[in-house]
């Protein structure tokens, strides 16, 4: 199982629902030193930054390999997979904007 870091859309559970088509095992936690912010690209949907500080509030979502494909193609390229350390000292993934420059 992976674990997945979600901050925006995704803490939706009918979103969850749809995108996966099940619900999975999830837990609240928050990501320290970061903060969300709006993507450069596609405005209306939240990315996060480094941010010394600052603090993100999401869910770990218990997924399995196949939901991380299907998680991936929901992200599009426009995002890229970190690991992060999470406040409760689970690491996780968590997509973050993914600038191509």
């Amino acid at each position: 199982m992976t674990k997945i870091f979600v901050y925006g859309s995704l803490c939706d559970e009918h979103t969850r629902k749809i995108i996966l088509g099940r619900e999975v095992p999830n837990k609240s936690d928050k990501l320290k030193d970061f903060a969300k912010e709006n993507h450069s690209v596609l405005k209306v949907y939240p990315t996060i930054k480094k941010h010394l500080g600052a603090s993100v509030d999401g869910l770990v979502l218990d997924v399995g390999d196949y939901d991380v494909n299907i998680l991936d193609r929901y992200e599009t390229t426009l995002y890229k997979k970190i690991e992060v350390n999470l406040e409760s000292g689970e690491n996780a993934l968590a997509y973050i904007e993914d600038h191509k420059d």
